[in-house]
């Protein structure tokens, strides 16, 4: 089982559990700033978590289960709840960064530091710089880098090479974003990003010793 999966299951777990105490706490008028605050972690921070922490995995297995029930004539409730699921994972990682192009445009750099939004929205800006749009799309890149990536992958299977070069691109233009605007809080986290990014370029260039068979051809 997937840690996506896990964090989902998590997540409805909790929700059933307030729920329940919800349900006895309310008529009795207790735990008030408690209810208060779950339900500004259920709406939206829990679920922004999942949404960006499993991002890729979103995008990949709603993909997945969309093409299996389109090439095959699956009309069991199963396969019409997997497209369902496939539906709704696609259609979430889409309309998520395209919102946070919206805000990004739209609103002002101290819209993101104002108590509605750190309360229901944290997630999309925590651990970055909230002094310029620049910095605040750190996320937003997050998320597009895994948008090119499996795109790359799903459309481009009959061509390796083009694979490779397009991670080495959106690599090199992470590379390039997180040496000019070093978006985290931390100066640590900032030279823990690059590295991390320096090594994934380094590995990615060992794929092309893979691919004699087809520059020959």
């Amino acid at each position: 089982m997937s840690s996506l999966s896990l964090a989902i299951i998590f997540y409805f777990f909790k929700l059933a559990l307030l729920l329940v105490i919800f349900a006895i706490t309310i008529p009795l008028g207790l735990l008030k700033d408690f209810r208060k605050r779950q339900l500004k972690a259920l709406f939206f921070n829990d679920l922004l978590v999942l949404v960006v922490e499993g991002y890729l995995e979103f995008l990949i297995c709603g993909y997945l289960n969309l093409q299996d029930y389109l090439l095959f004539d699956q009309n069991t409730f199963t396969e019409r709840l997997s497209l369902l699921l496939s539906l709704f994972c696609l259609s979430t990682a889409t309309i998520l960064p395209i919102l946070m192009i919206l805000l990004l445009a739209v609103c002002p750099v101290d819209f993101f530091s104002k108590p509605f939004f750190d309360s229901h929205f944290t997630v999309l800006t925590e651990g970055v710089k909230k002094k310029s749009k620049a910095t605040l799309s750190y996320f937003l890149m997050f998320m597009v880098r895994r948008l090119l990536y499996a795109t790359i992958a799903f459309s481009l299977s009959s061509f390796p090479c083009l694979q490779v070069i397009g991670l080495l691109l959106t690599t090199m233009l992470m590379q390039i974003y997180q040496g000019m605007y070093s978006p985290r809080e931390l100066r640590e986290l900032n030279r823990i990003e690059l590295f991390n990014e320096y090594f994934v370029f380094l590995v990615s260039m060992q794929l092309y010793l893979f691919f004699n068979s087809y520059m020959d051809n």
